[in-house]
């Protein structure tokens, strides 16, 4: 898939985010480090990324939509509200099984988005051998 715009990327992100939920997984999104991103939460980068727990019991109001994704959480004991734009979102995946979405990994890219199973390096950290069902990619 190429070109995926923002209503159709905030539909992959809310069905993987559903799907997360309804099999008692905790869902994570993958954000790419923008220029109005607080600069107290770039100390959490790594590769120029920062990954969200963004379950019922991590954030608060959190909202989904065409304009991106926002939500209020605590770092550290400070309440932050964040709204993360659509197009620094790079993906969401389910923590425990390691399956979920990624977008292009690169904004700068002329192709556009495409659709692609996470790499193990982006989450070897989470990666948990486990028998429950999994989404996968049919073409």
């Amino acid at each position: 898939m190429n070109n995926i715009s923002g209503d159709k990327k905030q539909d992959l992100l809310c069905i993987i985010y559903d799907w997360c939920l309804e099999n008692r997984f905790t869902p994570y999104i993958s954000v790419k480090i923008y220029s109005n991103m607080d600069k107290q939460l770039w100390k959490y980068e790594k590769n120029n990324e920062i990954i969200f727990n963004i379950s019922p019991n991590a954030v608060c109001n959190l909202i989904i939509n065409d304009c991106g994704v926002i939500f209020s959480a605590r770092f550290n004991g400070v309440l932050k509200n964040l709204e993360i734009p659509m197009d620094a979102v790079r993906g969401i995946f389910a923590k425990e099984v390691n399956q979920g979405v990624q977008f292009s990994l690169y904004a700068d890219d002329n192709v556009g988005d495409s659709i692609y199973p996470l790499v193990d390096d982006k989450i070897k950290d989470f990666k948990l051998e486990t028998s429950r069902p999994y989404l996968k990619l049919v073409k």
